[in-house]
């Protein structure tokens, strides 16, 4: 797992995450290393793509999905799938 992917996505820097795509990372990764103990971590089972359309970053999600990230992932806090996150923040519709 790279850290700087899901910085990256959480943040929607899409020109960094498209960076590291074409450097072959794994698009559906899943987040189980604290990267901020205090602050923010990461471990809970959440995609890239979950943490740009929980940040509401539109152009980074569709991105993501054109590169063939899955969308029915569900975390491990939620359970809730990708997809269902992007209809919660109004990034898709049905």
């Amino acid at each position: 797992m790279n850290r700087d992917l899901f910085f990256a996505s959480a943040s929607g820097d899409i020109n960094r995450v498209r960076s590291l795509l074409e450097q072959r990372e794994n698009i559906d990764a899943v987040d189980e290393v604290p990267l901020l103990s205090c602050l923010l971590t990461f471990q809970n089972g959440r995609t890239i793509l979950h943490h740009a359309s929980l940040n509401g970053h539109k152009d980074l999600v569709r991105m993501l999905l054109q590169y063939g990230a899955k969308a029915s992932i569900a975390d491990k806090v939620t359970f809730i799938s990708s997809f269902w996150q992007f209809r919660r923040v109004s990034l898709l519709p049905i």
